[in-house]
This record gives structure tokens, C-alpha cells and sequence, in this order.
């Protein structure tokens, strides 16, 4: 039994290390980018049902990193290791398509994004630009996932509010496919 825990252990261990590696050599982040923020969360939707002390737990595994317009802070196809909370400027969500890029939101202060390919586990699904100076709050995966592990009441209300900005989010785009659809047949009559 002490053997299995020890492999677990280990295995846990080994792969957090590399996770830590991969981030260090994907977000390319310095001294100067990196710096420790004091920061209200709760300003971010996803975060707005915290407890002053939930949210303290979350804010003490921050980072601030600054964007100069038209950087690109996550690129498409990219592994996913950060979850990104957009404090001031704005930016561009866009997606290749063939030879083109397809524009698909943009970001204003308040938005976060990287949340689905950082919970799946997948590759970043689009490119985010930086149109004007700009301001993201990063907060890392292995930092998430341990939050997420240890505190039973942060991860409840972060499913909860995941949950209904997911479904906020269906919502508009369902209606934008129904106005698309009624743009292409023309008016009735």
C-alpha cells in the first residue's frame, strides 16, 4: 500500500514539475512582466460570489502581465496553462480560418478567457491580440487546480458562475445564429 501512495505521490509530483516547465517555456514571462498583484477578483463575474477570504485565496495566486497593442497574449493552437483575466485595455478574440482571421469578440476590462481549454485540457481554440495597452491577471493551472482541490466552497461557486456564464454565453450566440438566418432568407413576404 505505502509503494502504491509513494507511485501516486511521485507521479504527481513528476507531473507538476512539468507543468510548471511547460509554463515557464510557453507564457516566456520575466521579472519585469511578472509581478505579484493586489487585486479585487470579485470584479470579475466569474468571481463575483466570493467571500472576502475566498477571494483573498484566489487573488494570492495572481499575476500581472501587460500587453502593448496589437501583442498577441495567447495564440491559437497553443497549450492552454493560464487563465487570463482582463483588468484594463481591450483585445481580439480571432480564429483562423483557412487564410483569413475570423474576428470573433472583443475583450473589454472584466472579461477573463482561457477557461474552457484550461479546464479540458486542450489547446488555446483562438488567438487573443491586444488592440489597445492592455492588462491581464494570470492565474496558472497547477495554481488553479490546487485552489480548486482545497477549497470545496471556491470551486462550488466557481462552477455555479462557470455554469451560468457558459450558458449566458449559448444564449447570445443562439440568437446571433437566428439573426444570421433570417439576414440570408430576406424579409418575409
Amino acid at each position: 500500500m505505502q509503494e502504491f501512495l509513494f507511485k501516486v505521490s511521485y507521479a504527481g509530483l513528476l507531473k507538476y514539475i512539468m507543468v510548471k516547465e511547460k509554463i515557464r517555456s510557453i507564457a516566456r514571462f520575466n521579472n519585469e512582466d511578472i509581478v505579484k498583484r493586489d487585486f479585487e477578483i470579485t470584479d470579475f463575474q466569474i468571481f463575483d460570489n466570493l467571500y472576502p477570504h475566498e477571494s483573498a485565496i484566489i487573488e494570492r495566486h495572481l499575476y500581472r502581465r501587460r500587453y502593448k497593442p496589437g501583442e498577441r497574449i495567447v495564440k491559437e493552437g497553443d497549450a492552454a496553462v493560464v487563465l487570463y483575466f482582463l483588468s484594463t485595455g481591450s483585445a481580439n478574440v480571432v480564429k483562423s480560418a483557412g487564410s483569413k482571421q475570423v474576428e470573433l469578440a472583443v475583450l473589454k476590462p472584466g472579461a477573463f478567457f482561457g477557461e474552457i481549454s484550461l479546464i479540458e485540457d486542450q489547446k488555446r481554440s483562438a488567438t487573443v491580440i491586444a488592440v489597445e495597452s492592455s492588462e491581464v491577471l494570470c492565474l496558472f493551472q497547477p495554481d488553479f487546480i490546487s485552489i480548486l482541490h482545497k477549497h470545496p466552497s471556491i470551486f462550488s461557486k466557481f462552477l455555479e458562475k462557470f455554469s451560468a456564464i457558459m450558458l449566458e454565453r449559448i444564449k447570445k450566440m443562439d440568437n446571433e445564429v437566428k439573426i444570421l438566418r433570417q439576414t440570408e432568407e430576406g424579409p418575409p413576404g
